[in-house]
């Protein structure tokens, strides 16, 4: 399409496409009032454009996939035969929407999960390889793109196995340096892939660690929510991840501010553990920065 009609692509951060030519974050589409809805591929992540463009009333949602279709608009997706000259006919016929892309300075964020995962990615070259684990980790990505090789998976059963898919990654390609970033609660489900019996020695593993897995706090109202339902919407964790990873005998470092991060990044040979401490009441506030500016 990018080639074809010279469109402005709406990119899921699991696609890889964020950070190419014509491509803007999903949360772009807040600011449009489309007639119709050309989807590619699979679901996306992102719950707001999909409430918003229901809420419009899109009655007009063409849909494109190998094996599967997604009604997310309830709009009756419609499956179509087409020419190998509908692009041309498009391009001739349409006028097309361009998103301008946001060319603001870098918001100033906290120490956060956002400001740590904005560290990370930040740090990696071309060349690298970029993991991300389930949750609000492949959240983040949709704000902070870098063109990267990227693999993730999320989704019902998205946390299996995150961290031992890296490790398997790694070792397979030992030419490349491996980078994973995973919540604490992701890392505590999978971490008995560091009991391998070989371990690569070109992956990074950065913990993103507010000790309650707060997913759900981005959604409205749950952050304020009572001790008892906190039960159910967190899993607050008080595991010594410093004593789980050094019985593995794996190298650990904890950071808890952006200077440490970077010399953390900086210095780590072979494999090891990042351990970015941060409070989850600041997180929401790096939270709502990086939701009211779009792309941070």
């Amino acid at each position: 399409l990018d080639e074809g009609v010279d469109w402005t692509l709406f990119a899921d951060p699991m696609s890889g496409l964020l950070d190419h030519r014509n491509t803007a974050p999903m949360e772009a589409l807040l600011h449009l009032q489309p007639d119709a809805v050309l989807s590619i591929g699979g679901q996306w992540i992102n719950k707001k454009p999909k409430q918003y463009l229901r809420g419009l009333g899109v009655k007009k949602h063409v849909h494109v996939d190998v094996f599967q279709y997604w009604d997310v608009l309830d709009a009756n997706v419609e499956h179509i035969r087409y020419s190998p000259n509908l692009l041309q006919h498009w391009k001739s016929a349409t006028n097309f929407i361009q998103v301008p892309q946001n060319e603001d300075p870098a918001v100033t964020l906290p120490w956060s999960d956002a400001g740590a995962f904005r560290g990370i990615v930040d740090h990696l070259d071309a060349s690298s390889v970029l993991h991300l684990g389930n949750s609000s980790v492949a959240r983040y990505f949709n704000y902070f793109p870098k063109r990267v090789a990227l693999y993730g998976n999320r989704g019902a059963a998205g946390i299996d196995g995150s961290l031992s898919t890296a490790v398997g990654a790694a070792l397979a390609e030992p030419a490349r340096h491996h980078t994973v970033i995973l919540g604490d609660q992701s890392f505590l489900y999978d971490h008995n892939a560091l009991y391998a019996q070989e371990l690569p020695q070109n992956l990074t593993i950065c913990i993103l660690n507010n000790g309650i897995g707060g997913i759900f706090d981005w959604l409205p109202g749950t952050a304020t929510t009572g001790a008892q339902a906190r039960k159910i919407f967190a899993n607050a964790q008080q595991v010594d991840l410093a004593s789980l990873v050094k019985a593995f005998n794996v190298a650990y470092v904890c950071v808890e501010n952006k200077q440490e991060l970077a010399t953390a990044l900086t210095s780590a040979k072979g494999l090891t553990v990042i351990d970015c401490k941060t409070e989850q009441s600041v997180n929401l506030s790096a939270l709502q920065i990086i939701q009211e500016h779009g792309n941070a």
